[in-house]
């Protein structure tokens, strides 16, 4: 076996080099999430600790939605709004209040609570949730009145 493709498991599927949880989410918590995950990153955009965890999930999650929906029942507009379009306007402000900072963490559970109630514990999943845990973690330093590093 080449070591940079992986095989088919009881809890994961293989997709080139990469792997995904053996199940899928309804479109509606797939859009939920996405709803979620651009909320946060839109009042994260100058905290890289909170905004590029997230980008890469949503890009992740974006890769196991295309593969859910390999019968493209989706259309194209739907597919695309689910974790790119439609975002707040973002905010590029170096500092965060403690409501937004609550409000993003309160989302980011959330999504946690919705990935795991729909996915199989599996590596692809936990890495996920690693991500998230890293960003909700820097969401929670990032004071109300401290500064994003240089």
């Amino acid at each position: 076996m080449d070591p940079l493709f992986f095989r088919d498991t009881e809890k994961t599927r293989a997709f080139g080099y990469r792997r995904r949880p053996n199940g899928s989410m309804p479109i509606e918590v797939h859009e939920e999430i996405g709803t979620h995950i651009k909320s946060v990153m839109a009042h994260s955009f100058l905290r890289p600790g909170v905004y590029q965890r997230l980008d890469r999930v949503r890009g992740e999650l974006d890769d196991w939605l295309q593969r859910e929906d390999e019968g493209r029942t989706l259309d194209n507009d739907r597919f695309f709004a689910v974790h790119f379009h439609g975002a707040p306007e973002s905010t590029y402000s170096r500092t965060t209040t403690g409501a937004l900072r609550v409000e993003g963490l309160s989302r980011l559970e959330r999504v946690e609570q919705l990935l795991q109630q729909h996915y199989p514990d599996c590596e692809p999943l936990r890495a996920m949730l690693g991500r998230l845990g890293s960003a909700k973690k820097s969401l929670r330093c990032w004071g109300a009145t401290g500064k994003v590093p240089a």
